[in-house]
């Protein structure tokens, strides 16, 4: 199991995002923590608010580790993203199209820590139950994490992908997650406002390759 505390906070926010108050839509975020919940039900996955300012959200994402486990991102949040952009109309706060949050943290965690941000949340909404009961199963049974990567997850606000969720610009990202950008790098290039950046970087990393096989 992977545990991750996440802190978003608006991206490029409009004037109405400046004068934001989040805690007033405090309905608006349960939701989307819900509709993210529900819909990831069977894959293992699921988000528990633990704080709402004016201006950030507070969450755990807590995940199965699987095969996967090794590229988990703050991608992983962009349903939670989407959802309050175009179904609570939250892209009034925004200044970008279809864009949103930027991360502010993405650190994992271990269990022993993510129970005492529980228990010292002032959320009474969500499974708290449930998400202690689950935490608790995993402290028992987790070996802990190491802490060069905790600190290898850490993020800052970076450029944006086409969850509508700001994913970050990483010191150091795994293999397999630079095969899967560059592949979506690829699907995606003639798509968007951004498809000039992207064919440029496509073609950027083509002519690294391609110097390598003329080698």
């Amino acid at each position: 199991m992977k545990i991750f505390k996440v802190i978003v906070a608006l991206k490029t926010p409009s004037e109405k995002g400046l004068n934001a108050d989040f805690r007033k839509r405090s309905k608006d975020i349960f939701d989307a923590a819900d509709f993210f919940n529900n819909k990831f039900a069977r894959w293992n996955k699921r988000i528990f608010i633990t704080d709402i300012d004016n201006s950030k959200i507070y969450m755990l994402l807590i995940k199965e580790a699987g095969a996967d486990a090794a590229v988990i991102s703050p991608l992983e949040i962009g349903v939670f993203s989407r959802f309050l952009y175009h179904d609570r109309k939250w892209a009034e706060f925004s200044s970008e199209q279809s864009k949103l949050f930027k991360s502010v943290m993405f650190n994992e965690i271990d269990a022993a820590e993510a129970l005492h941000i529980v228990d010292e949340s002032p959320i009474e909404k969500g499974d708290r139950e449930g998400v202690t009961e689950l935490l608790k199963t995993a402290e028992t049974h987790a070996a802990p994490a190491p802490q060069a990567d905790s600190a290898e997850r850490s993020v800052e606000a970076g450029e944006e992908t086409a969850s509508g969720f700001s994913s970050g610009r990483q010191t150091q990202i795994s293999d397999e997650l630079a095969v899967k950008t560059f592949q979506f790098l690829l699907d995606t290039q003639y798509i968007g406002k951004s498809s000039p950046e992207k064919r440029r970087a496509v073609n950027n990393i083509k002519s690294i390759l391609t110097e390598w096989l003329e080698k």
